[in-house]
């Protein structure tokens, strides 16, 4: 008898060691699931705010862009306007050259008559007189030799005006000539300060991106982390018989799948992934209720950073479904739910582009194709 009394104290013992051991590593791994989660939600504000970082880099790099281009017509155009410039001055310079060529001869022309005058020596008026045959010879003498004197007067004059007004002209296309090139040296500046402000922009916006890449990658690694840790809580809760029977469809009055089971590119991080699920839609479908595929038992209810609000029902015998991306939830961890039973209600939590229902099928924590499984 007391043997036998000893055997039964050993096995509630050992009983009882296990299911603290149970519960520990159950603990543990939740623990573990919380901190991945936590991490996950961490890294992925940081992408958050990277891209919001890199929407404004590239407006500021579009905007210097914008402007770049638009000093670089004006380059064009003062280059056009330097071209037009020294076009005129050398039109103006052989103008001018024609003038001093001009000039030179009338000036040639009054140094002779001045030296005629000179050799002849000094005439004085009665001269003129005593040397004319009559009056009116001597008025138009007179005369002739007035009009000399004023053309000399009005020629010196003239070639002096058209002198004033060649260098004058020179001048102002000169000055005209070098504000362009002012103009044109200063919008130079400005265009290479522009473009290297745009590569330093370019530069940080390639850095944001490789960093973005590999947080994203990082974020990809904790999923599977997350997973495979979700997976063994379902392993060490799943030890009942699987409930039997085929699964029932979990969006009754929905039946179009807007993304089914297998690679595809993911909506919202861009990547080639495996879609471990089929994703349920239809006009109309938020707020809908979200029914349980089978009986079982609620293992996971609350916040998931990729899926949002979700539900995991064990099933027993290793199997187990998730649904995800819930507006609001209808159970809680623990709760006994039976086939059909409404567990939560549509939305477009999480990694969500819009209204649907992300429905997985696991089998020992692995996803597999839900639908060979479901009505």
């Amino acid at each position: 008898m007391r043997k036998i009394f000893i055997s039964v104290i050993t096995i509630i013992t050992a009983l009882s060691l296990s299911t603290v051991g149970f519960a520990s590593s159950v603990s543990d791994l939740k623990g573990q699931l919380s901190e991945n989660e936590k991490e996950i939600k961490d890294k992925q504000n940081q992408v958050t705010q990277i891209k919001e970082e890199q929407k404004d880099l590239l407006e500021q790099i579009e905007e210097l862009g914008i402007q770049i281009n638009k000093l670089q017509k004006e380059i064009t155009s003062l280059n056009t306007q330097i071209s037009n410039c020294n076009a005129e001055i050398e039109i103006k310079e052989d103008e001018i050259e024609q003038k001093e060529i001009e000039m030179d001869k009338q000036y040639e022309l009054l140094k002779t008559r001045i030296v005629a005058v000179y050799k002849t020596g000094n005439i004085s008026m009665l001269d003129v007189f005593l040397g004319s045959d009559s009056l009116s010879d001597f008025l138009s003498k007179y005369h002739a030799m007035s009009k000399v004197a004023e053309f000399d007067n009005e020629l010196l004059e003239k070639i002096t005006k058209q002198k004033e007004q060649i260098e004058l002209l020179k001048d102002q296309l000169e000055e005209k000539k070098s504000e362009l090139n002012s103009s044109k040296k200063q919008v130079q500046t400005k265009s290479t300060e522009l473009s290297s402000s745009k590569n330093t922009l370019s530069k940080k916006n390639s850095e944001l991106e490789s960093n973005k890449t590999a947080l994203n990658n990082s974020i990809d690694k904790l999923l599977e982390e997350s997973a495979k840790i979700t997976a063994e809580i379902m392993k060490l809760q799943g030890t009942s018989s699987y409930a039997g029977g085929e699964m029932a469809w979990p969006l009754p009055g929905y039946s179009t799948i807007t993304s089914p089971y297998g690679m595809r590119l993911h909506p919202t991080l861009k990547v080639y992934k495996l879609h471990t699920g089929i994703d349920i839609a239809g006009s109309g479908c938020k707020g809908k209720p979200i029914v349980a595929a089978n009986s079982g038992k609620v293992i996971k209810a609350g916040w998931n950073t990729a899926y949002g609000n979700m539900i995991i029902i064990d099933h027993g015998g290793g199997y187990s479904t998730l649904y995800a991306h819930s507006s609001k939830l209808a159970v809680k961890v623990g709760d006994i739910v039976t086939r059909g039973q409404t567990i939560a209600y549509v939305g477009s939590t999480g990694y969500s582009t819009g209204p649907h229902l992300h429905f997985e099928v696991r089998i020992n924590g692995s996803t597999t194709n839900p639908l060979p499984y479901i009505q």
